[in-house]
């Protein structure tokens, strides 16, 4: 596991065993707020602890925006089964709710023959084909931890100064970001960390910018299923949003190994600020 990351989703134990501390780090943040599959991967760290079974499904609901520092984890089991625990997760900062979590955990079982396994159309390039993100700003911090490459077929016209910059096989007119994705110190990918990944990359909806300045789109809730383990440092996500409107907008993930196996599906629906909807 990579250390920042280790580091990152910590929580120390309380008198209370459903009770943990945790510390939010400036190591996954977009802009000044911590990423929301972050947050969402320490609510299930918890539930982890608490149950001592892996994540299957997991829905979140974000309430408020969460900040850097000091945070508490509760977490609840609604039920248990011989083969699944039901449980539920709260992450609260200074008295005030942040994000709520709903989560059905369990056992991966491997060595087991696929009965329906339609592996994605989609295909990436190479990672050496593909750009690296980076943040001259420094204000995502999150490019310190991570590497993200994205697909020169799917990366939009950006900016470099007051240049309009397409890049030369740019060719899509939906929202839809394409990328290799690991961290920077090359440490294995792990199951909690799927959360993350599948919200950290940004939104499609900045794909089809051509080069203007949009806002964030803030997450509301965001759903994922874990369908496998990762066995290697590197993964491929695949994300893509189809419709806009009333001022909401949703996204559709999909993580694969680097062997094309699935990892993840996830979806999010996100504000999208009303006067902006029109690209």
């Amino acid at each position: 596991m990579s250390k920042v990351w280790k580091q990152a989703i910590a929580l120390e134990e309380t008198n209370d065993p459903n009770i943990f501390s945790a510390r939010i780090t400036s190591d996954y943040c977009l802009e000044i707020h911590p990423d929301g599959g972050y947050l969402m991967a320490i609510v299930l760290h918890g539930i982890a602890k608490v149950s001592g079974k892996d994540p299957l499904v997991a829905t979140a609901t974000y309430f408020s925006a969460s900040q850097i520092g000091e945070a508490s984890v509760k977490i609840r089991i609604i039920k248990e089964t011989s083969r699944i625990t039901f449980a539920e997760g709260e992450l609260h900062q200074k008295g005030i709710l942040r994000l709520s979590v709903i989560a059905s955990f369990g056992v991966h079982r491997t060595g087991m023959e696929d009965v329906i396994n339609n592996r994605s159309t989609y295909t990436l390039p190479p990672i050496q084909e593909c750009m690296k993100a980076t943040s001259p700003s420094h204000r995502v911090t999150c490019y310190d931890s991570l590497d993200l490459f994205f697909s020169p077929y799917t990366l939009p016209p950006f900016r470099e100064g007051d240049e309009l910059t397409a890049p030369p096989k740019y060719d899509q007119t939906e929202g839809e970001f394409n990328l290799w994705m690991k961290f920077n110190d090359d440490g294995p990918i792990n199951l909690l960390s799927l959360a993350m990944w599948g919200d950290i990359a940004p939104p499609p909806t900045l794909s089809l910018a051509q080069g203007k300045s949009l806002p964030w789109v803030p997450t509301l809730q965001m759903q994922i299923q874990f369908r496998g383990i990762p066995k290697g440092n590197i993964i491929k996500f695949f994300s893509k949003t189809r419709f806009l409107m009333g001022g909401y907008c949703e996204t559709d993930g999909e993580i694969f190994d680097a062997d094309g196996t699935l990892l993840a599906l996830c979806r999010q629906l996100a504000l999208f600020p009303a006067q902006r909807s029109k690209l």
